[in-house]
């Protein structure tokens, strides 16, 4: 079983990082905003930034020990790193960009990289340059180079960052696959969630150069503890949570007396799309001023202005039409299911 033990430390000039990770095998996703020392992380783990202090052990082999005074180097830690720039050398062929690295004898080299041109589409390819390639073409280059090393360590870095959504749709499932059948472990970053839940099967979330969360991802966009993890993985509702008792608390800002222990919350969340609107004659509901809405292709989004503060609400373009005409008189009540909330530290 492939494992990575990471707890370090690293004094940034925005924050300090702190980084407290152990993975196995399968793929596990970083999610964060830009900034919060995802790109660092990685670094660290491949040789290329020296942490202040602590360790990192990959499959048993000490990488780096600030106490032992051990720091391998990037090329004897047999870890892949794809950056966002894909980095090819446009002077070689795409078959001579693969061959980079790889060890062994001169036909094995051949029929492994023939097997990698053909498990990501780039079999007819394999003669032209990196410049004559599409985005989406120079990724899967890039990602076959790293393939081609067998490394026990997989990290990818925004990987979708610089392509289009059609061409990141057109190569999704070559992209997936590759990741599958890769026999290591796989460290995948990225801000953005759709992305992370797609590849991943474990997600951390990262905040201000700090793991606050680790799970596996149905967990993480499904119950979530933090606000960071909450907003990240798009609730937009956040509130403030007062513990009044053990049994007794409140969110002021949506009129809600929750009868629970809420433990060590100070934050409460409800996702747009666990609101419920009804008409101004019911007679539960928090009253809300319709405000702003967008209309996106896949579905609305309604601004709500409570008292003090306000909620987002969205739905289908289905789920619309059978709350138009509410919407369109100008006022709601909104029904906040206490089963959905998140409560977050």
């Amino acid at each position: 079983m492939m494992s990575l033990k990471m707890h370090v430390e690293k004094k940034l000039e925005m924050f300090s990082l702190k980084v407290d990770l152990e993975i196995e095998d399968g793929i596990t996703g970083i999610l964060g905003y830009s900034g919060s020392g995802k790109t660092m992380t990685l670094k660290m783990i491949a040789g290329i930034v020296t942490p202040d202090r602590g360790t990192i052990i990959l499959n048993d082999k000490v990488l780096f020990d600030s106490n032992r005074k051990i720091n391998l180097k990037p090329r004897e830690r047999n870890i892949g790193l794809m950056f966002q720039s894909y980095a090819l050398f446009n002077h070689m062929s795409v078959y001579d960009n693969i061959a980079i690295g790889m060890k062994g004898p001169k036909e094995g080299k051949k029929e492994k990289i023939n097997e990698l041109l053909k498990m990501l589409e780039l079999e007819t390819l394999g003669h032209k340059k990196p410049n004559k390639l599409s985005g989406g073409q120079k990724q899967r280059v890039a990602l076959a180079r790293i393939l081609a090393q067998e490394p026990d360590l997989l990290m990818l870095d925004e990987p979708f960052s610089a392509l289009d959504s059609h061409l990141q749709w057109t190569i999704a499932e070559d992209f997936k696959r590759a990741l599958e059948m890769f026999k290591g472990s796989v460290l995948y970053i990225s801000h953005n969630r759709q992305e992370i839940y797609k590849y991943c099967d474990q997600i951390a979330i990262m905040s201000d150069g700090c793991i606050v969360e680790y799970d596996n991802k149905e967990d993480i966009f499904d119950k979530c503890h933090s606000v960071a993890g909450a907003r990240l993985t798009g609730c937009r509702n956040v509130a403030p949570l007062y513990k009044v008792s053990d049994s007794h608390a409140i969110v002021e800002s949506w009129d809600l007396e929750l009868n629970k222990n809420v433990e060590e919350a100070k934050w409460a969340g409800i996702r747009q799309s666990d609101l419920k609107l009804v008409s101004t004659d019911n007679e539960e509901g928090l009253l809300a001023q319709v405000g702003e809405q967008v209309i996106m292709p896949e579905q609305i989004e309604v601004i709500l202005h409570l008292k003090d503060s306000k909620l987002i609400y969205t739905c289908s373009k289905r789920e619309y039409q059978e709350v138009e005409s509410i919407i369109k008189s100008g006022k709601v009540k909104v029904l906040i299911d206490q089963t959905k909330l998140l409560f977050l530290q």
